[in-house]
């Protein structure tokens, strides 16, 4: 995805627009969205427009600040019956404890946002009744430190 889309996303946000005021003025200003980007990498999406849901992953993603990210995510194998093994497995994957998410020390890439407007992005997302969190079910769903 284009650095300028990123940046701005965080711009607008950090102005007071949500998640779904910000999809809304990127379709309607035709900005291309991740998917169209790239549609060999997953044929199931139409590319066709941005959802809130992109906003705010894209919103909490911190490797925007130019560091390496490790651990995020774990995948957990699950039995689809438990009292019958034989039915296989299920794979899914579930966000880690923040103790083991891993930070590099250093930048390992250069950065599109900085680390103080990615601070205040999350900070403002996790605040309890802030209006722009009312459509979250989980308000702690970006409050991850790192």
């Amino acid at each position: 995805m284009a650095a300028p889309a990123v940046e701005r996303i965080f711009a607008i946000y950090l102005e007071g627009v949500g998640h779904k005021g910000i999809a809304q003025l990127l379709n309607a200003e035709h900005v291309p969205c991740p998917a169209a980007h790239t549609p060999h990498q997953n044929r199931r999406r139409a590319g066709d427009g941005w959802e809130s849901s992109t906003v705010r992953a894209i919103l909490c993603n911190p490797r925007y600040t130019g560091y390496a990210i490790y651990g995020r995510w774990q995948k957990v194998e699950e039995l689809l019956d438990p009292d019958d093994v034989a039915a296989g497995q299920v794979v899914r994957y579930k966000r880690s404890p923040a103790s083991r998410i891993v930070r590099s020390r250093e930048p390992a890439h250069p950065a599109i946002v900085s680390v103080e407007d990615f601070t205040r992005v999350q900070l403002e997302m996790s605040a309890p009744g802030h209006p722009r969190c009312r459509t979250i079910r989980r308000t702690s769903i970006c409050a991850r430190t790192t």
